[in-house]
């Protein structure tokens, strides 16, 4: 996989255009073996953006394999250039706040998560998923910037 060094995704109302702040997304990576991964779990600012890095993924991705090693086996460099960005429905947000709950012990990072799932908004939204490649993206001094246009808001 060929992430761009930082990502910047903004969320906005497919009717008004408006950037939507306080929303919970995470970018699923495909893998080429067993599951796909879930990272980067973050809020959207009063911008509508969130941002991802190159960094993050890699150190995410190879945190997950080491630690859940029967459910995961590709590493950064082997995962696809398909990925999605995923919109939480308020039910995701829900479900995930109890997933996280159960493991606060296990990790910091499942803590650092726990609190920021805290700051979500997803009200009267379903899950949505935008298809990206990585190594189609248009690129400015290693960042892309993508848009989500979100039904329903």
């Amino acid at each position: 996989m060929k992430f761009p060094n930082k990502l910047i995704v903004t969320l906005k109302s497919t009717i008004s255009r408006v950037p939507l702040s306080n929303n919970a997304i995470y970018i699923l990576v495909r893998a080429r073996k067993k599951n796909d991964y879930n990272v980067g779990l973050r809020i959207t600012n009063d911008l509508g953006q969130a941002s991802f890095s190159a960094d993050e993924m890699k150190d995410e991705i190879e945190w997950t394999r080491r630690s859940f090693i029967m459910d995961y086996s590709s590493s950064y460099e082997e995962c696809a250039s398909e990925f999605y960005v995923v919109l939480f429905s308020n039910e995701g947000v829900q479900k995930c706040k109890s997933a996280l709950k159960l493991y606060l012990d296990f990790d910091g990072r499942v803590l650092k998560d726990f609190e920021l799932i805290q700051l979500a908004h997803n009200s009267n939204l379903a899950e949505q998923k935008w298809k990206f490649n990585a190594e189609k993206l248009t690129l400015e001094d290693g960042i892309a910037h993508v848009e989500c246009l979100v039904d329903g808001a």
